[in-house]
């Protein structure tokens, strides 16, 4: 029987097309969360890939690490979720075994909101943990000379942070700390929210919501508006933004004493004193 070379390239074409195809299902089907909403340079790693610069609508990979540069950041739809990445953040975002967001942040800044649906959501770092992580929820990392600095705090209701056998559950407005030799404490928030970064345009928000089971929600239904505005800033606290209170007594009391360098008032004008025998001034 003669070799036909046309078939032996018809056959590797169409395993390799099948390849792909598989490929790219099981990619699709780890996909964690899309961009909805990106400012300044983010990028994407995946193991053993490339890193991609992530724009509106790249898509999030169970396990990518994702880096924000200085002054940029990024808004993430998982599901019923809305995460948010400050500037200068690493985070590594997962997915639990029922579906929902695990993000960890290894530096930096981020924020989790839920819609109300579906299952919790997990946030923290590498020292602190939310394993529900309630309902609008901020995380921060960031490095002392003592080690890793954690912080969950909550901006509505209370959620539950542990660190090994201690858990604290902080209130809407506290954080729970954790640094290297201490116990975990509860502190005020003295930072407001991480704004939200998000654009509506791309969802068909008027269709048919049919259209859209077993996707993203659109941002609106996490009360996300059209026009996005994102904070640059991570710094956790007024006066100290990398040490999250000015006393550890001044914390474990729930108080937070804040501090501004103000600068020092204009010296009086000199008063030279009446000399002996001049007339009063």
């Amino acid at each position: 029987m003669l070799h036909n070379p046309f078939n032996s390239w018809l056959a590797i074409t169409l395993v390799t097309g099948m390849a792909l195809t598989l490929a790219d299902m099981a990619h699709a089907a780890d996909e964690a969360a899309r961009v909805v909403g990106v400012r300044g340079s983010v990028i994407a790693y995946s193991a053993g890939q490339d890193s991609r610069i992530l724009a509106h609508d790249s898509a999030i990979y169970d396990g990518d690490k994702i880096v924000t540069a200085k002054g940029a950041g990024v808004g993430l739809l998982s599901g019923e979720h809305y995460l948010g990445l400050d500037e200068s953040t690493t985070a590594v975002l997962g997915l639990t075994d029922v579906g929902a967001p695990d993000l960890t942040v290894q530096t930096g800044r981020a924020r989790l909101l839920a819609s109300g649906e579906g299952a919790a959501a997990r946030l923290g770092t590498e020292t602190l943990l939310a394993a529900n992580a309630g309902s609008d929820t901020d995380v921060f990392a960031f490095a002392e000379k003592a080690g890793l600095v954690s912080m969950i705090c909550s901006n509505e209701g209370a959620v539950g942070a542990a660190r090994g056998n201690q858990a604290l559950t902080p209130g809407q407005g506290n954080c729970a700390v954790a640094k290297r030799g201490e116990p975990l404490y509860l502190a005020g928030a003295a930072h407001p929210p991480l704004d939200l970064l998000a654009d509506s345009g791309d969802f068909d928000i008027a269709g048919d919501p049919g259209l859209r089971i077993g996707g993203p929600l659109p941002p609106v239904a996490l009360g996300i508006l059209s026009d996005p505005v994102f904070a640059s800033s991570v710094d956790p606290l007024v006066g100290d933004p990398r040490n999250p209170c000015d006393s550890p007594a001044a914390c474990q009391m729930g108080v937070l004493t804040t501090v501004r360098s103000l600068p020092p008032p204009a010296p009086a004008p000199p008063i030279n004193p009446a000399r002996p025998g001049a007339p009063p001034l």
